[in-house]
């Protein structure tokens, strides 16, 4: 994805190195400049997550901020025996759902290259390929056309795509994301790249 989104990303940024668990104990006893580390370890990956699922910057620090917000406001429900980053994804991926359902996206443009390729993909059933698959979604995501495609795909397809592709993430870590079984987020990457196939097939018929 691309990452240059603007140009205060590109300041490094001093990374705290506690523990999550550590920190989100300390959140819970009134320590605020706990709960800012957190920010300082979490804020570029939520803000690339949620520009993955809204393709839009703006659109995307809103819903970084949001999700910020609602894990502050939750945090005495954060169960120890789970992981925060598994724990603050889910909430990012649910503000980024409730945004989208209250904005229409932006329109797109052909891409037959990568058309082909995804068709080649669904041929041989590669979805257990992760390897490949992930070059074949980089490459794709690099063009913002795919944006508009992945805007159609159902909450459930668009987050396991880009969760799978865009973040490696295994379907293990997705499912506790998405609260379901493996098998079923297979069943959302599978539905997820068909229709993309589709969806891209029937912008090119158009033209």
């Amino acid at each position: 994805m691309i990452r240059r989104l603007n140009s205060d990303l590109k300041r490094r940024r001093k990374v705290p190195t506690e523990p999550d668990n550590e920190l989100v104990e300390a959140t819970r006893r009134g320590d605020g400049a706990a709960f800012g580390k957190l920010v300082a370890k979490y804020q570029d990956k939520l803000l690339y997550l949620a520009y993955d699922l809204l393709g839009d910057f703006e659109d995307a620090k809103d819903v970084a901020q949001e999700a910020f917000i609602r894990a502050f406001e939750k945090i005495h429900q954060f169960e120890d025996r789970a992981q925060f980053s598994t724990w603050i994804y889910r909430i990012t991926v649910n503000a980024a759902m409730d945004h989208y359902r209250r904005r229409r996206r932006r329109s797109m443009e052909p891409l037959d290259e990568h058309i082909a390729e995804i068709d080649k993909k669904m041929r041989r059933d590669e979805l257990e390929e992760a390897e490949q698959a992930e070059r074949l979604m980089q490459t794709a995501v690099q063009r913002k056309h795919l944006d508009e495609a992945l805007a159609h795909l159902s909450d459930h397809q668009r987050t396991a795509v880009v969760l799978k592709y865009f973040h490696q993430m295994t379907s293990a870590e997705i499912g506790a994301v998405l609260g379901c079984s493996e098998n079923t987020v297979r069943i959302h990457l599978f539905r997820g790249l068909r229709n993309l196939k589709r969806l891209l097939e029937k912008v090119k018929a158009n033209l």
